[in-house]
């Protein structure tokens, strides 16, 4: 049984938490008021101001297939219910998905974006649609719950404006060109972000700031977690395969004895005085048992694939501060040579001094980088595995505990009607 809605996990989540999160968070405005409410709103990681709630989820359905100038796509229904209004539905391609994820990048440089299911190829368009709307609809909804993602222009026009959206995408990429990520870095984010309140730039350029030891530790945390989610999820599928099929042979097996009823109800071909034992409702029972073992696992893979497009949103983040840290390797060697060799005219003075406030600027964004990544990306990071991990154990268990206890006394049941339906005797042996 496939499910084509996706975020069940986070409905259920969301159901518990936001009874406990409504009396002490303020209520968020709708995200269209986002662009005006943010001068006084919160900060970008105070991560109360978006209070989850059920009712600001974004679901994506609907794949039509299309023909295209070149060549066919697909595109799907992105309804989002903002607050105090009625749902918001566009429709996006998978290629919009993409644009947006990239956008989100270059908006916010160091970020953890998540990631996006692959683009499947070759695949039925029945399979790879039901594969891909669980991944598109985790990915837009675990932005939504970043503020500072779901605060940018990119996002707040994907999932509301239902014009030409291609003609959109043109002028916001024109607005991107604008975009220096190294301002952003030093200029933009102390004032947004209260990790680097009273954020002092550092007085001098230092070689060591170039390999930071916690962020190594914790990229190699990152990788070794993503290959275990990676494999759990493979083996859980495997696990629910089995049972599938198993399922499915006992669905044949009481399609066989539904026919062998509408036989002998024709035709009797036993003696007047024999009582036969049905077995088609015990089958029936007994599958839906095992249908909510594997609908509790189910849940638990949808947890680990959260937890893999957060992983893979983090790893993108350490590849952008590498990319930093290579600039700032770059204009650091520069200097250095500048000290050894000092400029001989006005020309080579005016690229000394140009190179010095390179310095100084990556230097401060190198820094905020790793400030960022590790005091805000980071907790939060593991608080959300925390969470999750605290709501799907604690679900996994209760579930699993209460199948066992159904299937032993389902066999109880079984054991006793059989002695009903056969004389002692016949039953003994």
């Amino acid at each position: 049984r496939t499910r084509t809605q996706g975020a069940s996990l986070e409905l259920r989540m969301a159901d518990r938490k936001a009874t406990a999160a409504h009396s002490a968070a303020p209520s968020a405005p709708p995200l269209d008021d986002l662009a005006s409410a943010a001068p006084s709103a919160p900060l970008l990681d105070d991560l109360t101001y978006f209070s989850v709630e059920k009712k600001r989820l974004v679901r994506v359905a609907d794949p039509q297939s299309k023909r295209g100038s070149v060549s066919g796509f697909t595109d799907y229904s992105v309804s989002t219910l903002l607050a105090g209004n009625e749902p918001i539905t566009v429709r996006r391609r998978y290629s919009h998905f993409y644009w947006l994820r990239e956008a989100l990048q270059k908006t916010k440089p160091g970020f953890p974006v998540p990631s996006l299911p692959p683009k499947s190829r070759g695949i039925s368009f029945k399979k790879t649609n039901v594969n891909r709307i669980g991944g598109l609809e985790m990915f837009i909804n675990t932005v939504l719950f970043e503020p500072g993602l779901a605060r940018t222009k990119a996002f707040k026009g994907f999932i509301t404006f239902k014009g030409d959206f291609k003609e959109w995408q043109r002028k916001h990429e024109e607005a991107l060109k604008t975009f220096d990520e190294i301002t952003i870095l030093t200029k933009s984010y102390p004032t947004e972000l209260k990790v680097l309140a009273n954020y002092k730039p550092p007085t001098q350029s230092d070689s060591r700031a170039i390999d930071n030891v916690d962020i190594i530790k914790i990229t190699v945390f990152l990788k070794e977690y993503l290959k275990c989610l990676q494999q759990f999820v493979s083996e859980a599928k495997t696990a629910i395969n089995r049972t599938k099929t198993t399922l499915n042979q006992a669905e044949d097996v009481k399609g066989a004895l539904d026919d062998l009823n509408a036989q002998e109800s024709v035709e009797p071909t036993k003696p007047a005085d024999y009582e036969r034992f049905d077995l088609g409702p015990i089958i029936l029972k007994w599958k839906a048992i095992e249908e909510s073992r594997t609908d509790s696992i189910e849940e638990m893979i949808d947890g680990f694939v959260r937890d893999i497009i957060n992983t893979e949103g983090m790893l993108d983040a350490v590849a952008y501060r590498t990319s930093v840290a290579k600039k700032y390797k770059s204009i650091f060697k520069i200097n250095d040579k500048w000290k050894a060799k000092p400029p001989k005219d006005d020309a080579g003075q005016l690229k000394k001094e140009q190179d010095e406030g390179r310095l100084r600027d990556l230097t401060t964004a190198l820094d905020i980088t790793d400030r960022v990544f590790i005091q805000l990306h980071t907790p939060k990071y593991f608080q959300d595995i925390q969470e999750r991990f605290t709501f799907l154990a604690r679900d996994f268990i209760k579930n699993q505990l209460h199948a066992a206890e159904n299937l032993v006394k389902f066999w109880h049941e079984v054991k006793a009607s059989m002695e009903e339906a056969a004389s002692p005797k016949v039953f003994r042996q």
